[in-house]
């Protein structure tokens, strides 16, 4: 996770770490399924139909410029639920809350891509190979998504990084149009200090 917390650390060379840790993670998993059977996982039900559809908007956010996002919508209930995905993902991790009856009884869903993330487009400011994501431009995204599908105060709900700027717009509510936040895993400071081979070309 590139965190670096007292008592824990890893001492040898970080490169061949990086280059072979998902290795000795993965034979470690294969060796608890073995000893204890594999992990129990909540299934979802098979479906013959999908109830989610998807469109593209223009928005203008900070830092990245006007783009063309894409967004997916489900349900017909009176809340409106704006997801946020995590780092590198995109909206379909929303699938299948997105797909459940429950869910569409009750709610109003969307969840977008945020520009040049999974189906939505660069902005104008796009430099290739240099991704940019602050605060600002992220809140300030989900503050355009809100205002170019004219939701009335809708509950955005993201994990992870989206969990991390959910506490930020909860914060600053106000100025995005929301009407509350729901963070997962968000806290109000996480330390993120970048290792030295992140970026290394003999690393994946």
């Amino acid at each position: 996770m590139n965190i670096v917390q007292e008592g824990v650390g890893v001492q040898g060379d970080q490169i061949k770490f990086a280059q072979y840790g998902h290795l000795a993670t993965r034979f470690l998993e294969l060796l608890r399924d073995g000893l204890h059977g594999p992990m129990q996982e909540e299934t979802q039900p098979e479906m013959d139909d999908d109830h989610i559809v998807g469109r593209y908007i223009y928005v203008n956010p900070p830092v990245w410029g006007r783009t063309k996002v894409f967004y997916e919508k489900s349900g017909n209930g009176k809340e409106e639920l704006l997801f946020c995905h995590t780092a590198g993902s995109d909206s379909r991790q929303y699938h299948g809350v997105m797909n459940d009856p429950r869910m569409m009884e009750k709610c109003t869903m969307y969840a977008f891509d945020l520009p040049a993330h999974g189906r939505s487009f660069p902005g104008q400011h796009y430099v290739p190979g240099n991704h940019t994501n602050t605060e600002d431009s992220y809140v300030g995204c989900i503050k355009e998504v809100i205002k170019a599908l004219k939701l009335n105060k809708p509950i955005v709900c993201g994990a992870s990084m989206a969990g991390q700027v959910c506490v930020s717009v909860a914060i600053r509510a106000e100025e995005v149009g929301a009407g509350g936040t729901i963070p997962l895993q968000g806290c109000d400071y996480l330390t993120m200090d970048r290792q030295f081979h992140d970026k290394s070309p003999v690393v994946n």
